[in-house]
């Protein structure tokens, strides 16, 4: 697949850049239950991989703070080790 990529001049990276910035991801997030979402994931281990000044420029953040108990989101965060 790299060779097919370099001989298309890059093709697979523009296509990837151009279906990652159509997404809507404020469309995609509104269809999905953020709080069992966060029930259900291990969140250390999921903010360790993030990068989280590329994810706050794309989403809405006001937006998804109307969706997201915040309070139930703080007692799941060791701020300790995301700090």
């Amino acid at each position: 697949m790299a060779r097919a990529d370099e001989a298309g001049g890059g093709l697979l990276g523009r296509v990837t850049s151009r279906v990652t910035g159509a997404l809507d991801l404020n469309e995609i997030l509104s269809g999905i239950d953020l709080n069992e979402l966060l029930d259900r994931l291990d969140l250390d281990r999921v903010l360790a991989r993030i990068d989280v000044a590329s994810l706050i420029d794309r989403i809405d953040i006001n937006a998804l703070m109307e969706r997201v108990d915040v309070d139930a989101l703080i007692a799941r965060v060791n701020v300790d080790e995301v700090v």
